[in-house]
């Protein structure tokens, strides 16, 4: 597994981040599967990254970081 992130734009307050995920579960059966908790776990480290971005604050739990940003309707995720 191998993940990718980019800052697409960093307007402050505000920061675009975007992940790259390539992963092969074994056995390849699994990897369709795994697709939704991949997604999930993709959104996740990015709401993480990106608040970090913003405020430079660490170690926030995700559930606070969900609460800050429910406005963002969905993260885009792109499987490679």
């Amino acid at each position: 597994m191998t993940f990718g992130f980019t800052i697409l734009e960093s307007v402050p307050p505000f920061t675009t981040l975007a992940i790259d995920i390539d992963y092969a579960a074994r056995p390849a059966i699994l990897t369709p599967l795994m697709a939704g908790k991949m997604r999930r776990l993709a959104q996740d480290v990015l709401l993480g990254y990106k608040h970090f971005a913003e405020t430079g604050e660490q170690r926030v739990p995700i559930k606070q970081l969900k609460a800050r940003y429910r406005h963002i309707d969905q993260l885009e995720t792109q499987f490679g």
